[in-house]
Order: C-alpha cells, then sequence, then structure tokens
C-alpha cells in the first residue's frame, strides 16, 4: 500500500516536471516576438522623432548659404554702382573740361573786344570783332552737337515751338511761325529748349 503510494507520487512528480519541461518551449518565441516588436516600436519612435529634426538642420544649411550667396551678390551689385556712378561722374567731368577749354579762347577774344568798346576810333573794328567770337562760339556749340530750331516762316509744331500769342499780319498764312522771340536749340536731336514764338493768324479784315 505505501509502495504504491510512493509510485504515485513519483509519478506525479516525472508528470509535473514533464508538462513544465515541455511547457517552455511555448512560453520562449511569445517572449522574443515580444522583444522584437518592442525594439521596432523603438526605432519607429526615434525615426519618426528623428526625421523632423534632420530635416530642420538641412533647410537651415540651405538656407544659410542662400542667404550667404544674396549678401554676396548685393555686395557685389553695389561696388558695381559706385564704379559705375564714378564713370559717368569723370565722363561728365571730363566733357565739361573739354568744353570749357575750347570756350577759353572765345572768353580771351570778348575781353579784348571789351577793352575797345568805348573806343570810336576801332568802333567798327569792335563790331566786325564781336560778330567773329560769336561765329567761333557758334561752332564750338556746334560741335558737341547742338543746333538751332528754325522756326520763322515754318507751319507752328508744338514739338519745336512755344507759342507766345497769335498776331494778325499779311505776311505769312494762318498757323505760321511769323516771329521769333527766343531762338530754340536741340542738343543730338533732342530738343532742350523751344523756340518762343509768335504764331499767324492769318490776314485781318
Amino acid at each position: 500500500m505505501s509502495m504504491s503510494r510512493h509510485k504515485s507520487k513519483e509519478h506525479e512528480k516525472t508528470v509535473g516536471r514533464t508538462e513544465s519541461m515541455s511547457g517552455t518551449p511555448h512560453d520562449a518565441p511569445a517572449t522574443v516576438e515580444n522583444h522584437e516588436r518592442s525594439v521596432s516600436h523603438e526605432e519607429t519612435v526615434t525615426e519618426e522623432t528623428m526625421e523632423p529634426v534632420f530635416v530642420e538642420q538641412e533647410l537651415r544649411k540651405k538656407l544659410d548659404s542662400m542667404t550667404d550667396k544674396y549678401m554676396r551678390l548685393l555686395a557685389e551689385f553695389d561696388n558695381f554702382r559706385k564704379r559705375r556712378d564714378r564713370d559717368i561722374e569723370e565722363v561728365s567731368r571730363m566733357g565739361t573740361e573739354k568744353l570749357i577749354i575750347e570756350l577759353l579762347p572765345i572768353l580771351d577774344d570778348l575781353d579784348r573786344a571789351t577793352e575797345h568798346k568805348n573806343n570810336r576810333e576801332t568802333l567798327d573794328e569792335y563790331i566786325r570783332g564781336i560778330g567773329q567770337i560769336e561765329d567761333k562760339f557758334r561752332d564750338v556749340l556746334a560741335r558737341t552737337g547742338l543746333e538751332p530750331i528754325k522756326a520763322v516762316g515754318k507751319p507752328f509744331d508744338p514739338t519745336y515751338h512755344e507759342a507766345l500769342l497769335q498776331m494778325v499780319t499779311e505776311d505769312f498764312e494762318p498757323g505760321t511761325v511769323s516771329e521769333e522771340n527766343l531762338k530754340g536749340y536741340m542738343l543730338g536731336g533732342k530738343v532742350i529748349r523751344h523756340s518762343k514764338v509768335i504764331v499767324s493768324a492769318g490776314p485781318g479784315k
């Protein structure tokens, strides 16, 4: 009776150990799978967290690079503008200097002429000299591209003429410039001063 119970207890222990051992293989895969899921979840969270930071860093680098290029371009343009302004100023100065050099002899002639303007014995020479000085002065201005605008006898044209008034006259057709009050000029084909004129209104009744 005791032997039978002893064998029964030994059998239960053996069965229990067997069941315990047989249960281990079933539990192990579940534990590994849970671990892999946990690692995968951590990696996903890390990637999702790091991706915006990486994008922000790249965008900031591109922004800094573009800003640097813009500042360099702005500095180069500013230097170019300053050089251009200096060149224009130099060309203008040289042009003015050249014109003044050409006008100085005329000024010398005027100085000499005015010394004799009150001398009756040389009055004719004075008048003739003033005419020569005027011709020389006009030649210098013509070389710069200055041209007088023809007005008297021409049809009135607001492009070239400025009408001061209309006057009845027998000598000119209506709408024709009958008198020039102030001469107009063009420089290089551009009107720089309109002729101030009187326009014929036709013959009176």
